[in-house]
């Protein structure tokens, strides 16, 4: 049986959180927790989310005081805490399993920390993978991707991790964030935009070792005919 992950970084808390409103298809829900609509999204429709693999700076662990608009006040607990909480209320009955990561949680703007980082979240996917083809050679492990969560620097960070684990022959199933505008936000596919930043890796890749693994992972043909053309016939 195949093995479904989300990979995500969690957002620190304000002292009000904000209702929303998400959307994704025809789906409407209220939420509060910035990272919400795109797990609840997974969830519902894949059924079968075995872990959420949490990328956790220090201040996403750090307790601390806020309120809900519309909702619970003074509660304290941290943003991955609440994170959880608010999965788990959505969906009472499920087995999914939350795993922090690194486990030791970093900070973000240490250098040495971040690299650590990166290289045990990559780590703990590929021993999971192993782990997974000894029980079943026939077992998959399908990434998911949340992008929305996190500062720009945790951000940069995600994107590193998922180049990484492409190295290591792990490619996501999808990639997702959410287009936030006046308290609503709408699911969107971010998936085909990756594909054109490794292209382009691919291109630089095969010009400087001639290694075109990331040229033909690509699926936009106009894209490539336009860099080759614009590349090559200089």
């Amino acid at each position: 049986m195949d093995y479904n992950i989300i990979i995500l970084s969690i957002s620190t808390l304000r002292k009000q959180v904000d209702k929303c409103v998400g959307r994704w298809g025809d789906k409407k829900i209220t939420y509060y927790s910035q990272l919400e609509p795109v797990s609840r999204m997974l969830i519902e429709e894949k059924g079968n989310i075995d872990e959420v693999l949490a990328i956790c700076t220090t201040k996403a662990i750090e307790k601390t005081e806020f309120s809900e608009d519309d909702g619970e006040s003074n509660l304290v607990m941290s943003a991955y805490d609440y994170y959880v909480k608010r999965i788990n209320g959505a969906f009472p009955n499920n087995e999914i399993k939350f795993t922090q990561c690194p486990s030791n949680a970093f900070d973000e703007k240490n250098e040495i920390e971040k690299e650590n980082a990166i290289v045990e979240v990559a780590r703990y996917i590929l021993n999971k993978k192993n782990d997974i083809k000894k029980l079943d050679p026939d077992a998959n492990l399908n990434i998911w991707i949340d992008s929305q969560g996190g500062t720009r620097d945790v951000n940069m960070l995600l994107n590193a991790i998922i180049s990484t684990l492409r190295l290591l022959g792990i490619n996501s199933k999808g990639i997702y964030a959410v287009n936030f505008y006046n308290k609503e936000g709408t699911v969107i596919n971010q998936t085909s935009t990756y594909q054109i930043i490794d292209f382009v890796s691919g291109i630089n890749e095969f010009t400087l070792y001639g290694r075109a693994e990331s040229i033909v992972r690509s699926e936009n043909n106009e894209f490539k005919g336009f860099l080759f053309e614009k590349t090559w016939n200089k």
